[in-house]
């Protein structure tokens, strides 16, 4: 079970993205219901603050840190115009997108290794009935660009 979902922890949640088949998957959550989020320049940013973990930014100029994705449109539907933070961009991107304001029983995630993932910036917001619980430890590590698996972090706790 679950008792109660916090930001910044790791979560094992089943995916809401139909597309996948409705995988389990296990990312950090970001976003809890009525936080305003948003993504400058690779830089989270969560009811305006700049998170600084190195989980939410990004490193500049990565290659296709500006890419845009059509399973991004779904953030039209929450982006909020005229606030204090900001207007979204005319298109969201890996690295710039909102803001958005998460709704009731919903949160947000996002991937450690962002750019090699899908996380809630692809499929949206998660419903929290999709809860799993919490990982103990990594079992598999995989660098997909390198087709290697990561030995040195396997059996390593979640942090």
């Amino acid at each position: 079970g679950y008792s109660e979902a916090k930001r910044g922890e790791i979560a094992v949640y089943k995916s809401p993205d139909a597309r996948d088949g409705h995988p389990t998957v296990v990312k950090r959550i970001l976003g809890l219901p009525s936080d305003t989020l948003y993504m400058r320049d690779g830089r989270l940013y969560v009811n305006g603050a700049p998170e600084n973990a190195t989980y939410a930014t990004a490193t500049p100029g990565r290659p296709g840190a500006d890419e845009a994705h059509p399973d991004f449109v779904w953030q039209k539907r929450f982006e909020v115009r005229g606030a204090r933070f900001g207007n979204p961009p005319a298109e969201a991107t890996h690295d710039n997108w909102g803001p958005i304001v998460v709704p009731s029983a919903h949160f947000f995630s996002l991937g450690d290794n962002r750019y090699n993932s899908k996380d809630a910036r692809y499929y949206g917001f998660v419903p929290f009935e999709n809860l799993r619980g919490r990982p103990l430890f990594i079992y598999l590590s995989v660098d997909w660009p390198a087709r290697r698996i990561r030995w040195d972090r396997f059996g390593m706790g979640v942090r």
